[in-house]
């Protein structure tokens, strides 16, 4: 599964990249909301990481270009804690907002559950049986 994870902390960027990667995901980086919204574009990936601060073009706008044109699923990680922040991000359609410093089994978590459903969507469009179709 491709992943696309936007944050302006560099360190940070290549250590959950690193780690996501770890565990078999395929992982782009970008350090602003317009390299996200170019690699986002060309590469559409299946979810989509994204931190609130990102300069250039903040998260929650790269949040609302996207879920115009896009079924990425979009999931914050962002070390705002203010309701109103989360709040948003939800509104514009994010599946998630967790905090930062996040566990990362947690995260991995939310990461495998979006796996999951996009298998399935794409199973249930093309009309093939999943092992998950008695869930739904």
């Amino acid at each position: 599964m491709k992943i696309l994870v936007a944050d302006n902390d560099h360190d940070f960027l290549e250590v959950l990249s690193y780690w996501l990667h770890s565990h078999g995901y395929d992982v782009l980086r970008a350090h602003d909301g317009e390299t996200a919204l170019a690699r986002w574009r060309t590469a559409m990936p299946v979810l989509v990481i994204l931190d609130v601060g990102i300069p250039r073009v903040d998260g929650f706008e790269v949040c609302r270009r996207m879920s115009k044109a896009s079924t990425a699923a979009v999931l914050f990680l962002s070390a705002r804690d203010r309701k109103a922040d989360e709040h948003l991000g939800l509104a514009l359609g994010a599946i998630d907002f967790l905090r930062k410093p996040v566990h990362p089994r947690r995260l991995l978590a939310h990461v495998r559950a979006t796996a999951l459903r996009s298998d399935v969507a794409v199973h249930m469009k093309a009309g093939i049986p999943t092992p998950y179709a008695a869930y739904l």
